[in-house]
């Protein structure tokens, strides 16, 4: 091995003109210093050469070696993987350096990266963090039982402890607040996953809340590089409806007797989500409607209909002339406050016996309303099943009776895609009518014990059927779009395949309005909206009128693909200072002042 500093490497080259085959060799020895990075000490195993010998050329000044000019000056080879990352296109070269942290198991700079991809959730349910519950509990002057983990106002008991000094002096009891809203303890404690999930809620629920504070809450949780978010909203009535009458061959009539009722829960919901956005847009300084394109991160609401019986409602009440008040009320919302409330999303455990019993029923319900209202958006929890609780039967046309009957243009979960009949037609059904499946890894994991290589999300996704990754209910579960996307990717999606989900995250959204791509689910900019994907064109100036005719959605879009850009540029960037700092210091670009000839 010989090793030469750079003076004798530049008399080696001054002298031996004939190996450049140059009459000006100190000019091509400036040349060959520069391409091989300035070195100030040069390893020969760093170059190649059709010489095995030259491996083994002894430590010897280079005038010394005048007599083997004709011998080839080995050329560099040092750069050969930085040069073919830099032919590569930047979608091309964000997936190598994934693959790359893949490969060696680099969770941490895997996560770094992800964490800088533009984030869209679609299937959120609104809900407090744990630590704002409590602090409303402890404003409200409750406590909390120790014994049913649910606070009440109650005079204290042996067995109860007042929610401010859970803040304070009693914050040992904290944990088993914590225990009882959170999925913290897993499968592996022990416990009945599904039912704790569900449990939870009677915690959380007790406090009483209001919409405004958890909306409040929420939005200023979102994580960083979140550009929208749909929360699902339980805007609870006021007031009961009268269910007397109810029958499933007659809703026609029922839905006349509610009317009135219908038409005062939307008047004070209506008036209520306005006041309640100015005060939040005021408290957060932030751009009143919620959903302006001005904010950073956008908010839409869905209502939420509950397939079991509603929180609203005694048990003993006609579950499916529940369903129905509920329904009914969330759908004329939708349809009167579309630009805040952009549709209805169905949610529950599909194997309650209620919700079991009342589905085929419920999916009547929904087929009536949307009849009544044709332009709510429908997204439905359907498929969240698994042969643990539920029948394979039960699961034959669960996704396809929500899709095709209940009028599904989005389904939360579909786990049962594979117990599904005729699933492979099903899949090319989906496909075709742009049915998009909202996944939400986390949530099946440790609700439903659903692996990861178990998990249907690849079938979806190989089928061509439009998929977007989702969080459920990131504060109970602990996570959020930046572990789902982890998730996912250690399951074996390529990046293209996640840049895909981000996109449909936008494209699947009920955001109103025609988007940007000329067929949805294939991501192909119209010619006309390609200039505005320069982040130097002001999307808020009047003067374009492409820009001036842009839907919220196709705006939202434009945003969406500058953040990927310059999400690709950033990880690209990092990881080339990483590579930079392993590198050995005579292969540092800049590791010396450039030669001076």
């Amino acid at each position: 091995m010989c090793f030469l500093n750079l003076g004798f490497a530049f008399d080696f080259f001054s002298d031996c003109g004939e190996a450049f085959g140059s009459e000006s060799p100190r000019t091509e020895a400036a040349k060959t210093l520069s391409k091989t990075c300035m070195i100030s000490c040069c390893s020969f195993p760093c170059f190649t050469s059709t010489y095995r010998e030259e491996a083994a050329v002894p430590k010897v000044s280079a005038k010394a070696l005048g007599n083997r000019t004709r011998q080839r000056v080995p050329s560099c080879n040092c750069n050969a993987d930085k040069n073919h990352m830099q032919s590569l296109s930047r979608e091309e070269r964000v997936e190598k350096i994934l693959s790359k942290y893949l490969e060696e198991n680099n969770k941490f700079h895997l996560e770094q990266a992800v964490q800088k991809f533009p984030k869209s959730d679609l299937h959120r349910h609104a809900c407090p963090t744990p630590a704002a519950n409590l602090e409303y509990a402890a404003k409200m002057g409750m406590n909390y039982d120790l014994t049913s983990n649910v606070f009440t106002h109650k005079q204290e008991a042996s067995n109860q402890v007042s929610a401010q000094d859970m803040l304070g002096s009693k914050s040992y009891y904290h944990n088993n607040y914590l225990d009882a809203v959170t999925m913290r303890k897993g499968l592996k404690d022990g416990i009945d996953s599904k039912n704790h999930f569900f449990s939870t809620f009677n915690t959380i629920m007790s406090a009483g809340m209001p919409v405004k504070e958890i909306l409040e809450d929420e939005i200023t949780k979102f994580e960083p590089n979140t550009i929208y978010s749909e929360l699902t909203v339980d805007f609870q009535k006021h007031e009961k409806a009268d269910l007397e009458g109810f029958s499933i061959d007659d809703m026609e009539n029922f839905h006349k007797k509610l009317f009135p009722w219908l038409e005062e829960y939307c008047k004070h919901w209506i008036s209520k989500l306005k006041e309640d956005s100015e005060a939040i847009a005021q408290k957060l300084n932030l751009n009143n409607p919620l959903n302006s394109q001005k904010n950073t991160t956008t908010v839409g609401f869905l209502a939420e209909i509950m397939r079991t019986v509603s929180s609203d409602y005694a048990a003993g009440e006609d579950s499916l002339a529940t369903f129905f008040a509920d329904s009914a009320a969330a759908f004329m919302l939708s349809s009167r406050e579309p630009e805040r409330v952009l549709g209805i999303n169905v949610v529950g455990p599909e194997d309650d016996p209620l919700s079991a019993k009342d589905y085929s029923n419920q999916m009547k319900v929904l087929k009536f309303l949307r009849e009544k209202h044709p332009t709510v958006n429908v997204t439905i929890h359907t498929g969240e099943m698994t042969s643990a609780g539920s029948s394979r039967t039960e699961m034959y046309y669960r996704i396809h009776d929500s899709i095709e009957v209940g009028g599904a243009v989005r389904i939360g979960h579909g786990l049962c895609i594979k117990d599904a009949a005729n699933a492979t037609e099903l899949l090319r059904e989906m496909k075709k009518k742009g049915v998009t499946v909202e996944v939400c890894l986390s949530s099946n994991q440790k609700i439903m014990g659903i692996q990861l290589d178990k998990h249907p999300l690849k079938i979806y996704v190989d089928a061509g059927v439009k998929t977007v990754i989702a969080t459920d209910h990131p504060h109970i579960l602990n996570t959020d779009m930046t572990k789902e996307y982890y998730k996912a990717m250690k399951m074996g999606l390529t990046y293209r395949q996640i840049k895909a989900c981000i996109r449909n995250s936008v494209d699947s959204s009920f955001i109103p309005g025609v988007g940007i791509y000329k067929k949805t689910g294939e991501h192909i900019i119209k010619e006309r909206f390609k200039h505005l994907l320069d982040p130097s064109v002001d999307l808020f100036s009047k003067d374009d009128v492409e820009i001036s005719a842009l839907s919220k959605k196709a705006f939202k879009q434009i945003v969406l693909e500058r953040n990927l850009a310059a999400a690709e540029k950033a990880i690209i960037k990092i990881d080339d200072e990483l590579t930079l700092q392993k590198s050995p210091p005579h292969q540092r670009a800049g590791s010396l002042e450039p030669l001076v000839l």
